[in-house]
């Protein structure tokens, strides 16, 4: 039982039925107590009542006594019959216990007896002119066999649960909403705060919790905008020294000599793959957490992924590869095409890049309840299982063959992973049975 609201929903109907049974022993003594009074009051009463039916009777007045033992039912609960000597009833209750036995058993004691049918006690006393009176409590009145008392219980057990479940919740209220404030903080949501709905209604540790949550949330998301900014400004001020070197280079280019070519081929190079890094950053910063896509228009997926596996298949048999689209439902998403594409394709070349030679990389798009699932596999050396999810992070390398064999930068995946979170989205990764990557790009559809 690890939900707060069910420890303390516990824990209170156990100290309600405690205090109920603290209280039940207690009324049980008094009950029992008041019953041997009562028993006095009712031997009394029926002495009385019963005296003055029985004169009734004995005057011919049978209406009379009829009227004081309804009387005397009305005001004290406590239904009786008279006997006459023969023991026959005559008056009253017509379930009283009747017979010869019980009248010589009445008029041989002087005090009044009890005489028990089934569960019903019946007192019993001896009357001027050979008569008996036999009386109990009438029987209360029941709705679906239950008691008043009982069912007083129950209404009282009903409300106490409800009361109880009601106050446990709202004890765990701020608990849950720290929660699902965590949930969204996790998710990237770094601006959520929880200090102005929680330290209104709760205690004051949760509400020092709470104020807790909110400068850890405030000191991430300061954290997160000047990472972001520092790669911004870095990634600008590098893209004017990189133009300048490509003109360097083509003026060097031009007055060196045969033997210099091939050491400024590999600097052009290095400086094309700097200047490709440069663009992702720029790239990965445009797709913040807290941005939005730049359009939301309606993206067929299904065209998009056959455009993106005609030019990557172009690509791969020119590595000694392939790509092939597997199968491709169709399926429509809102968004921006050009911020899909990046994401898709920086997937497909990921694959492209670490498959082994000879292999094919398999391309399948589905849809079902309201999502599209693209899968991207390849047959290279997978990753290890711990790192599965380090792979989305910016500058990212995984300490296997597989980034061993790239040189990649750890950027694609990541720029991919905010894309497609950006459109409401999910991608993760998995290695494939029988080895290699598999990649899953989840896209709610345009109707879901």
């Amino acid at each position: 039982m690890r939900s707060l609201s069910a420890r303390v929903f516990v824990a209170m109907v156990l100290a309600n039925a405690l205090a109920m049974f603290g209280v039940g022993l207690v009324y049980g003594a008094r009950f029992e107590r008041r019953r041997e009074h009562q028993s006095f009051l009712v031997a009394e009463l029926l002495a009385r009542r019963g005296a003055d039916a029985a004169i009734a009777i004995s005057a011919g007045d049978s209406e009379r006594a009829e009227a004081l033992l309804a009387d005397a039912a009305s005001r004290s609960g406590i239904g009786a019959a008279i006997l006459d000597p023969e023991g026959r009833i005559v008056a009253g209750r017509r379930d009283a216990p009747q017979g010869p036995e019980l009248v010589r058993t009445a008029r041989a004691s002087r005090e009044p007896t009890i005489a028990t049918r089934g569960d019903v006690a019946w007192h019993v006393a001896a009357l001027p002119g050979g008569f008996v009176v036999v009386g109990a409590p009438s029987e209360p009145r029941t709705i679906a066999g239950l008691s008043p008392p009982t069912l007083q219980l129950l209404l009282v057990g009903v409300l106490s649960a409800i009361l109880t479940l009601a106050l446990a919740r709202w004890i765990a209220s701020p608990i849950r909403a720290l929660r699902a404030a965590t949930d969204r903080l996790a998710a990237g949501h770094s601006g959520v705060r929880v200090g102005p709905t929680i330290t209104r209604t709760a205690d004051a540790e949760v509400a020092a919790l709470a104020k807790d949550f909110d400068r850890m949330a405030e000191r991430i998301e300061a954290l997160l905008e000047s990472r972001e900014r520092l790669l911004r400004d870095v990634s600008h001020e590098l893209r004017s020294p990189l133009a300048r070197l490509s003109v360097a280079l083509e003026l060097a280019r031009q007055s060196a000599g045969a033997g210099a070519h091939e050491a400024l081929d590999r600097i052009e190079k290095e400086a094309e793959r700097l200047g490709e890094l440069v663009g992702l950053v720029l790239t990965m910063a445009k797709l913040e957490p807290s941005a939005a896509p730049h359009r939301s228009e309606p993206v067929r997926i299904d065209e998009l992924l056959h455009e993106i596996h005609r030019d990557a298949a172009f690509e791969a048999r020119g590595a000694g590869r392939d790509v092939a689209l597997v199968r491709s439902a169709p399926a429509e998403v809102r968004g921006d095409e050009e911020i899909l594409r990046q994401a898709i394709e920086n997937v497909v070349r990921n694959a492209i890049r670490f498959t082994a030679d000879g292999t094919t990389v398999d391309l399948a798009l589905d849809v079902a309840s309201g999502r599209a699932r693209l899968e991207v596999r390849d047959h290279g050396p997978g990753v290890p299982e711990d790192a599965l999810d380090e792979i989305f992070r910016p500058f990212t390398r995984v300490e296997s063959a597989r980034e061993r064999a790239s040189g990649g930068a750890g950027v694609g995946l990541a720029i991919t992973d905010r894309a497609v979170r950006l459109h409401g989205g999910a991608v993760h990764a998995k290695n494939a049975d029988g080895g290699g990557l598999v990649v899953t790009i989840e896209l709610p559809t345009a109707t879901a």
